[in-house]
């Protein structure tokens, strides 16, 4: 640092009297009254030692302005630094506080996300549940139709055989009355009756089956659509997961380099002007 500009400085009152006197003495030998050698000597020597110390006075007296000076420069350059630190302590807290708050809207948004996939993968589930059950009480409707169609058919049979058995009296009775040529015509005829039912009861039992296999496909086709409906949920919820997983392992990462950079680092000195220079890369902002 360089010193300040040496100023004259007034003279100690004690100086002050000395010099008075020696010019008191001088303005006497100078009126015409003659001193000795000695007094001469002497007052020389005054004024020597009265020049010596107010030297030394002045001396003191710029030292002590240099010592304040350096003084007055140590508190503005702590002033400086604790103002310094106090803009960085704000910018930290600011930055922290940006920080919690996306944190707290990453929290909120990963929340209501899982509650939806939650919600989606209930209502997926309730809905297969309830196609589910609605199959089951589909084939049971349709075994039951079927073996009602069975008892029906059985009935039948057993109606026509019934029947047939009276026939079959009846014509053992008129056997009894009738000729060869009117057992052989029964005969013809029972063979007739036999055909038609068999072919009515193959007609009945084809349509049963035809509706039945309707049915049926019917069923098993929104069975199968209900299954690919709950691949694609799955699949979509299996992509929400996994960008939930990324998005979380990406915020994670910008926080961890965001505490990272707002820690003070002690072993390096602070440099506001690199930090300045130094580009950044928001890596979270980016993706």
């Amino acid at each position: 640092m360089q010193a300040p500009p040496q100023t004259p400085t007034a003279l100690t009152p004690q100086t002050s009297t000395r010099g008075q006197g020696t010019m008191d003495a001088v303005a006497g030998s100078s009126s015409g009254v003659v001193l000795s050698e000695t007094q001469l000597g002497n007052m020389a020597l005054r004024a020597k030692q009265q020049r010596f110390k107010a030297e030394q006075d002045r001396q003191l007296l710029q030292n002590r302005i240099n010592r304040l000076l350096i003084e007055q420069d140590k508190a503005e350059k702590r002033i400086a630094e604790t103002q310094r630190r106090t803009e960085e302590i704000h910018t930290l807290k600011a930055r922290n506080m940006a920080n919690a708050e996306a944190r707290r809207d990453a929290s909120a948004w990963l929340s209501a996300e899982q509650e939806l996939q939650k919600e989606l993968l209930k209502e997926n589930k309730a809905q297969r549940a309830a196609a589910i059950q609605s199959s089951r009480h589909a084939i049971m409707a349709l075994r039951q139709d079927e073996v009602k169609v069975l008892k029906q058919m059985r009935e039948e049979n057993e109606a026509a055989a019934a029947q047939h058995r009276e026939m079959e009296r009846q014509r053992n009775n008129e056997r009894k009355n009738v000729v060869r040529e009117s057992l052989q015509g029964a005969a013809e005829r029972k063979k007739r009756e036999a055909e038609a039912m068999r072919a009515r009861l193959k007609v009945n039992r084809e349509a049963a089956r035809q509706a039945l296999d309707t049915d049926a496909m019917s069923h098993l086709k929104a069975y199968s659509s209900l299954e690919l409906e709950e691949k694609r949920l799955l699949e979509s919820l299996s992509k929400w997961t996994s960008l939930q997983d990324e998005a979380q392992l990406h915020l994670e990462g910008s926080l961890g380099m965001s505490r990272v950079n707002s820690r003070p680092n002690s072993r390096q000195p602070h440099n506001p002007v690199s930090e300045a220079a130094s580009p950044r890369t928001p890596r979270a902002d980016h993706e």
